[in-house]
């Protein structure tokens, strides 16, 4: 079955403990509370794309940026949001500049 993708040596929880303060399980915490916010921008950036964007969904939109700005910074990263819906929502940009995606910049979620 493998391991999850969290837990591989080039994974978010090892590189996670080299750079943060937090415990293993905060750090999972986190990671996974950030998930589930890109899900949801995900969602924000396709709506917008397809139907236009609406202040209701704008608000939520910049609650959730507010929460995953905090979530990355307690991580140690940068946040990097993209509105584009063929891409991740939330990007991270680490502090060692490493990149899991074709941009050669961001690491995505």
């Amino acid at each position: 079955m493998g391991r999850p993708e969290s837990l591989k040596p080039d994974g978010v929880l090892p590189y996670f403990m080299q750079i943060s303060n937090l415990g293993p399980l905060r750090i999972m915490e986190k990671w996974e509370e950030l998930q589930s916010i890109c899900t949801k921008l995900d969602k924000i950036n396709l709506d917008n794309c397809n139907l236009g964007s609406n202040d209701e969904r704008d608000e939520y939109e910049t609650d959730l940026l507010r929460i995953a700005l905090i979530l990355v910074e307690d991580l140690g990263c940068k946040l990097h949001h993209n509105t584009d819906p063929n891409g991740p929502a939330i990007r991270l940009i680490r502090p060692d500049h490493k990149s899991n995606g074709t941009d050669g910049e961001t690491w995505y979620l």
